[in-house]
């Protein structure tokens, strides 16, 4: 699709200024015509079919929020292009269209005794009648869900210490399959058991340090993206915020109980929360919750992308990866996970940088490098081949593109260096 649908059933009005940004007024609220892509996702995914939508905008509005259910609801992909200058249409075509898929999927899930499924996120829907059974119309090997856990009682898992908590996952689903010794291929039905046992933590400090920050930050995202869906911008932007105030002071309730120590913000004892703050700060800044960031078709792509991802994936496109490059012909990043900031640059005056954000990637030269370089890189130099292997490694191909210091090319990276000013 290239326009906004504006004609017929399922047309789209332009929406007015208020609801596009998404404040205070609650959440934020569809255009007339959005009920029928609603209703034809039901119908759609009743059938098992899947619908996948690529989108090369060419005009202000196009719909991706109104159109999103039809995706989301079907196990579909959806693909937003900027422009016809940044689109990967081809590339992504061929991605989508050629990797396996599993269809007519069914996952369901059991817990031991002291704990229950409370929620469950990524494109799929609960089944009507049975509790924790969930229904996936096609997911691919880089499909990612999400569940939230909860006590069952007052007492938890501690009623019977002699049993780890256990979750069992049963996932059934059909795929196509070659014959052997034929040119002909066939449906299977298949069914995969994961079982998996957890230690039960004493103390606070078990918990804090057996957490994993990507995993926090992807389940974070799906409750911002739902409060983002129900309550608005403004509201999901506040709810990011108090839960990491929360979380700051029950980590320094809990483990800075000395009365001559400082407040520790940046969780110094356990490094795998370290990257909290810069995460949750690239999330207030990011595509998804800045109104300013982004359009209102590239916020709906993207709150759709991040209730599919990996949390590796996802923290990558909340607060992008800096790496600097000493010259052309270094196989890997000399330095990577640097702070986005000019102060990074200026002392690294003769690197190249790369700024990955899952989506797209920016090649950025300094002055000394583009003395000392050839710009862009040539096509067989060693850094290109870095790019491409990072491309051929992504679900979506990443749109690449280069600026060089002093270049009116550089103003879009150089936006991107968000530490450097607090604004929003």
């Amino acid at each position: 699709i290239g326009s906004r649908p504006s004609w017929g059933l399922g047309a789209l009005a332009i929406p007015d200024v208020a609801s596009d940004a998404g404040g205070s007024a609650g959440a934020q609220r569809l255009p007339p015509g959005a009920e029928e892509y609603r209703l034809l996702a039901s119908r759609v995914a009743a059938l098992n079919a899947c619908v996948d939508l690529f989108v090369v905008a060419e005009e202000a509005y196009v719909g991706v929020d109104a159109l999103r259910p039809l995706v989301q609801n079907t196990g579909g992909s959806l693909i937003y292009y900027s422009g016809l200058d940044t689109s990967a249409l081809p590339q992504d075509l061929f991605r989508i269209f050629s990797r396996p898929l599993a269809s007519k999927a069914l996952l369901r899930l059991r817990c031991s005794a002291g704990f229950q499924v409370a929620r469950a996120y990524g494109h799929l829907t609960a089944d009507d009648q049975y509790s924790n059974l969930f229904h996936i119309n096609s997911c691919h090997s880089e499909s990612c869900f999400a569940l939230d856990l909860e006590f069952d009682n007052p007492s938890g898992v501690m009623t019977n210490l002699d049993v780890q908590p256990t979750m069992q996952l049963a996932f059934s689903y059909s795929c196509i399959v070659p014959v052997p010794g034929t040119n002909s291929y066939q449906v299977q039905r298949r069914l995969r058991l994961e079982t998996s046992r957890s230690e039960v933590g004493r103390l606070s400090q078990d918990m804090f340090g057996s957490a994993d920050g990507d995993v926090i930050i992807s389940l974070l995202t799906h409750k911002i993206i739902h409060a983002l869906a129900t309550e608005g911008l403004a509201e999901a932007r506040m709810l990011l915020q108090d839960w990491l105030v929360m979380l700051s002071a029950r980590y320094n309730e809990h483990l800075m109980r000395r009365r001559e120590m400082q407040i520790d913000v940046n969780f110094q004892k356990f490094q795998n929360l370290a990257s909290l703050p810069r995460l949750v700060f690239g999330m207030l800044r990011g595509r998804l919750l800045d109104a300013g960031a982004s359009s209102r078709d590239d916020r709906a792509f993207v709150a759709h992308l991040c209730t599919s991802l990996a949390p590796e994936a996802l923290s990558l496109l909340m607060y992008p990866r800096l790496c600097a490059f000493p010259d052309l012909k270094t196989k890997q990043p000399a330095e990577t996970g640097l702070a986005l900031s000019h102060m990074s640059i200026a002392k690294r005056d003769t690197a190249i940088f790369v700024l990955d954000a899952y989506t797209e990637m920016l090649v950025f030269y300094t002055k000394d490098a583009a003395a000392t370089h050839p710009f862009p890189p040539p096509p067989d130099c060693t850094l290109r081949r870095y790019l491409q292997e990072v491309k051929d490694a992504r679900a979506i191909c990443p749109h690449v593109s280069h600026a060089q210091d002093g270049d009116q090319s550089a103003y879009d990276f150089l936006g991107r260096l968000i530490e450097d000013d607090s604004g929003g």
